[in-house]
């Protein structure tokens, strides 16, 4: 018994295991001929360093496994096979530094994915796809991308999917959105910070579709904020009508929505800045946001008891919509942003400008950047020559 005893202090007195670091090159050479064989070696918690070059995917990670690609961002890529393009798959883990993406499929039914997600971390990368850039069945967390070349950016199918200081650039729409489209079934949180939603003036699919999309009927804990969007075609974030008839929320899971949609900063849209036929859930919040130079600045024809406070809606063909102008209204108002360059899309306040909290009444930051140069002069200027500088 005395024996047992001091075996069993020896082992839970014993130090935990160190994780491991693979370091992997495309040569072959390295800790493991390829990435996945150091996958299906790894225990908990180690780390496959990846060198700069191109790999050929899917990489299946296991659990808590992290997937590091060497410096500079994008110098090591995983590309997926021309039958998938799936680069990644991620149940739980991290993975970042990478550059990911494929072009394989064509059409909804084949739609390629980058990054399939469980659970998942993805940090520093650059996600290139045809159609959807990653797709996410649990949690996933993105932060720091460059989102770039993809027709419908992420698409969410889970419980939670944050989203934080990345970019998305596209000349392409399809049927759902151009950032990030979910969640489609169940009761979800989104949570969309300091991102950058930029839609090419090339593009040749002028569409409807938002940035940041949901399904109707779908119940969503939303929290859009400090982000801007530039030269959408459609409005910051709406519901979609799309697929309704294929997806239903579950039975006993549609619970209320909530969603704040605040300190964005919306430029230059070819339709409303914010609103769309399918509207926004009873009770949303609209604060202190800038919607300049769109179609319409806030179209709130279907957004029943929304909460519209300390927005600025200026050089739009139609500042308001759908509502009586709330203009000199719980702090909402109408004039000049005063941008530091408009021409060079920088969206930065004048000291001047009225988006800076000591020049409104709310006593507050409007739009999503804050001070970028001193004061600037107040021109006249019609709808058109804002139009055109953001063309």
């Amino acid at each position: 018994m005395l024996r047992f005893a001091i075996v069993l202090a020896a082992v839970l007195l014993s130090p935990p295991a160190f994780a491991r670091t693979w370091l992997i090159h495309p040569d072959g050479t390295g800790d493991a001929p390829t990435i996945q064989a150091a996958v299906d070696s790894t225990a908990m918690g180690d780390t496959i360093y990846v060198t700069a070059g191109e790999y050929e995917g899917p990489v299946r990670l296991k659990l808590e496994t992290h997937l590091v690609g060497e410096p500079p961002r994008g110098s090591a890529a995983i590309l997926g096979p021309p039958t998938s393009s799936l680069s990644v798959e991620v149940f739980s883990g991290t993975v970042s530094g990478l550059r990911l993406g494929g072009v394989g499929g064509t059409g909804y039914g084949y739609a390629p994915t980058v990054i399939s997600s469980h659970d998942a971390v993805v940090q520093d990368c650059i996600l290139e796809s045809s159609f959807y850039v990653a797709e996410s069945t649990g949690s996933l967390t993105i932060l720091d991308c460059e989102i770039r070349d993809c027709a419908g950016g992420v698409r969410h199918y889970g419980e939670r999917l944050e989203v934080r200081r990345c970019t998305f650039e596209t000349d392409h729409v399809y049927e759902t959105s151009i950032g990030i489209a979910g969640p489609w079934l169940e009761p979800a949180d989104l949570i969309v910070t300091d991102c950058v939603f930029r839609q090419g003036t090339a593009s040749t699919e002028p569409s409807w579709q938002p940035s940041i999309g949901w399904l109707v009927q779908s119940p969503i804990r939303a929290v859009i904020a400090g982000n801007l969007f530039l030269h959408a075609h459609g409005p910051a974030a709406a519901a979609t009508e799309w697929s309704v008839v294929n997806r239903q929320p579950s039975p006993g899971r549609q619970g209320q929505s909530s969603v704040e949609i605040s300190g964005n900063t919306i430029v230059g849209g070819s339709g409303a800045g914010l609103g769309n036929d399918y509207g926004l859930p009873s009770g949303t919040i609209i604060h202190g946001n800038a919607f300049v130079g769109n179609e319409t600045g806030l179209d709130l024809t279907d957004a029943p008891g929304a909460v519209v406070t300390c927005n600025l809606s200026w050089g739009n063909a139609h500042n308001w919509a759908g509502s009586p102008d709330p203009t000199g209204i719980d702090g909402n108002l109408s004039a000049s942003p005063l941008f530091c360059d408009y021409a060079a899309d920088n969206f930065t306040a004048a000291a001047n400008s009225p988006l800076l909290a000591p020049n409104n009444e709310c006593g507050l930051q409007i739009g999503a950047f804050g001070q970028g140069c001193g004061p600037v002069s107040v021109t006249p200027t019609t709808w058109g020559a804002i139009k055109g500088a953001y063309r």
